[in-house]
């Protein structure tokens, strides 16, 4: 089989040129808007806040979960019997 065939195929089946381009990829003004998503900087940095509001939560649930051992390990050592 000769490397011809195998260029008519291609340029038959996979045109990438005219209106194969035009119809797939729209680079038109509004590209961006048609494929691109796009964030409310506000809600950005008020999800921003909130998570920042969870870590501190959780550091202080971490605390009070680690101080609930320690006294659960005193309790244990003054148990009668033990």
């Amino acid at each position: 089989m000769s490397d011809h065939h195998h260029d008519e195929y291609a340029e038959a089946r996979h045109d990438h040129r005219g209106d194969y381009a035009d119809e797939r990829h729209d680079h038109d003004l509004d590209y961006a808007e048609k494929h691109h998503r796009h964030y409310d900087e506000r809600a950005v940095d008020e999800l921003q806040r909130e998570l920042g509001e969870i870590r501190a939560a959780l550091a202080e649930y971490e605390r009070d979960l680690a101080e609930a051992r320690g006294r659960i390990r005193q309790l244990e050592r003054a148990l009668p019997g033990e």
